[in-house]
């Protein structure tokens, strides 16, 4: 049991970035690099997308919308369904919230938002907040 509690201690940060969007997710990618010691992993589809959330555990989960050609919030349970950390946080990103949307958003499931265009400083406060909370900094 001691072996387990050290082993998860130390079990590598984990961001996952899913856009269809390359330059979404490149910009994303620069803005947090240098904030804390974790594992990029970017995923284009939504097949490599959940298998990478079933597979992993990850902590933080940036999920670009706007060009997410399927059921959103069905994509959102379905993704909340699959992931191995029951503390992991879902950003969703985009460039066309209203109220309604970043409502629907929040009660499918993500835990916050994020604008488009974004700077580096809200990608990198997210980073910090959520892996605070997560206990893993």
């Amino acid at each position: 049991m001691k072996a387990n509690s050290i082993r998860e201690k130390n079990e590598a940060k984990r961001i996952l970035v899913f856009s269809h969007i390359d330059n979404v997710r490149i910009n994303i990618k620069h803005a947090i690099r240098g904030t804390m010691s974790f594992e990029l992993i970017e995923a284009n589809q939504q097949q490599d997308a959940i298998k990478t959330i079933k597979s992993m555990k990850i902590d933080i989960l940036f999920f670009d919308w706007d060009k997410y050609n399927g059921n959103k919030l069905q994509m959102l349970n379905v993704i909340n369904e699959s992931s191995l950390n029951p503390n992991w946080k879902v950003v969703v990103v985009s460039s066309d919230f209203d109220k309604a949307d970043v409502q629907s958003a929040i009660n499918g499931g993500a835990n916050d938002f994020v604008l488009k265009p974004f700077s580096a400083d809200t990608i990198q406060n997210k980073v910090r907040r959520y892996m605070r909370i997560a206990g893993r900094n």
